[in-house]
């Protein structure tokens, strides 16, 4: 993975978003929930705000997400 310095304008500042944050539901015995295919269920919880998840992170600690490495193509 690279990092996203190559990306960003020197001449700006930048702060840290969350862009999506899937949420899966675990039972008793630690299994996850399964849709009726097998797949694990995924959910989202609407008008939530994610944005306390990236305090004290900084920005050099950023990984750039590449095809293939759990990327939503629906992004």
């Amino acid at each position: 993975m690279s990092k996203p310095n190559k990306l960003l304008d020197p001449n700006q500042s930048y702060s840290i978003g969350v862009w999506d944050m899937p949420v899966y539901l675990v039972d008793d015995c630690g299994e996850p929930v399964r849709n009726e295919d097998g797949t694990i269920a995924i959910f989202s919880i609407p008008n939530y705000d994610y944005s306390y998840l990236c305090d004290g992170v900084d920005i050099d600690e950023l990984e750039l997400r590449e095809k293939g490495d759990d990327f939503d193509d629906d992004a």
